[in-house]
């Protein structure tokens, strides 16, 4: 693979991921203040995170929380490619992807084995997970992983 074909294939990949974590932080935001697209929060705790036990919603701030980290990783994965900026190191930069790359990749694969523990999940939640949520999640990681992976050597 040449050069060009590899920076094509990071910045291509890069855009994707980032859109695509942007999108699901904008998910989050509007959470922190509402269950849409869902009428209740019985629907949306059993959509997305898999109980009807609507004691345990996240709050507004948790939601905020995950929404900053989506950010966050967008921006990491924008820096990679010198979309945007990055005040430290390119080293710290990698080693920063490279961790998000992780956290990904554990929470996809962890998804895809959940039917395989003694949890229980309800519907639609165990249905979305293994049709949606893990894959997506994969994907992301795998991404952001050829992302930082096709970098020439000298970045």
């Amino acid at each position: 693979m040449t050069q060009d074909s590899k920076n094509l294939l990071r910045r291509w990949t890069s855009f994707t991921a980032a859109a695509l974590l942007l999108a699901i932080s904008g998910l989050h935001v509007i959470w922190s203040q509402s269950t849409w697209p869902f009428e209740s929060n019985a629907e949306f705790m059993q959509s997305l995170i898999g109980t009807s036990d609507v004691s345990r919603m996240p709050s507004a701030a948790e939601a905020l929380v995950v929404a900053v980290g989506l950010m966050a990783a967008a921006w990491i994965v924008l820096a990679s490619v010198d979309v945007v900026g990055w005040p430290f190191s390119r080293r710290l930069l990698y080693w920063c992807g490279y961790a998000v790359t992780a956290i990904f990749l554990v929470r996809g694969i962890a998804g895809l084995l959940l039917p395989l523990t003694n949890l229980t999940v309800s519907e639609p939640f165990a249905r979305l997970n293994l049709a949606v949520y893990s894959p997506v999640t994969i994907l992301l990681g795998a991404s952001i992983f050829v992302s930082l992976s096709l970098r020439s050597k000298r970045t």
